[in-house]
């Protein structure tokens, strides 16, 4: 506001100069110079220097503003930009989390299909060895049927990772791996297995049932 009042008063000065010079608009007398009661050429010339200077800087002052302006648009537009980058991913991150939860609950309740159809299959197997069996009279190729089910289930079994343990009588006892359910005279060593009453079973590197066994006592019969 100061800048323009001065520009406003130098160009009074100014224009005050000039009349007091040449007089009245339409006057068409030439003034002599005189360095006591009129302007020289001088004076004038430095006056107009002094406008064009002032006619620039308010020029500069506004290209300035003028570009601040645009700069001022341009962090604006990013802005709006990024806020809606960073709504879309938002969104497009509670899509994946409710996805993968579907996909979650579904492997829980039917990511064991494809072992149970492979039991059924083993049903199928019993479900028919039992109408052989009672077609025939021949106990050995009954037997020999049930033996091939029993090793199709061993195998169907440790492709999913379960195996039986490997307990021999005579072994000794093995808190981790048997559970003995009676101890009885033998003429084995003490804590020796002496029989196994069911076979025990790991699942990859765990435990899936122990093996329930008999322990001598270490006393001879």
């Amino acid at each position: 506001m100061e800048k323009k009042n001065s520009n406003k008063k130098s160009s009074k000065n100014f224009m005050n100069k000039i009349n007091a010079t040449y007089g009245k608009k339409g006057t068409k007398e030439i003034p002599i110079e005189d360095s006591k009661t009129h302007t020289s050429s001088t004076d004038i010339n430095q006056d107009l220097s002094a406008e064009n200077e002032n006619l620039e800087e308010n020029v500069q002052e506004t290209s300035r503003n003028s570009n601040n302006e645009t700069e001022l648009d341009k962090v604006i537009a990013e802005k709006n930009s990024l806020e809606d980058q960073l709504k879309r991913m938002a969104a497009e991150f509670e899509n994946y989390k409710r996805r993968t939860s579907k996909e979650k609950m579904d492997l829980i309740e039917y990511g064991n299909s494809n072992i149970l159809s492979k039991f059924v299959e083993l049903l199928d197997d019993i479900r028919n060895a039992e109408k052989a069996s009672n077609a025939t009279t021949d106990i050995a190729s009954v037997q020999q049927g049930l033996d091939m089910i029993y090793q199709k289930a061993v195998k169907l079994f440790a492709d999913e990772g379960v195996k039986a343990m490997d307990t021999q009588i005579g072994d000794d006892f093995d808190v981790d791996f048997h559970e003995a359910l009676m101890r009885q005279d033998s003429e084995l060593e003490e804590n020796k297995i002496v029989n196994i009453l069911q076979t025990g079973y790991t699942y990859r590197d765990r435990i899936l049932r122990y093996a329930k066994v008999i322990t001598s006592t270490g006393n001879k019969q």
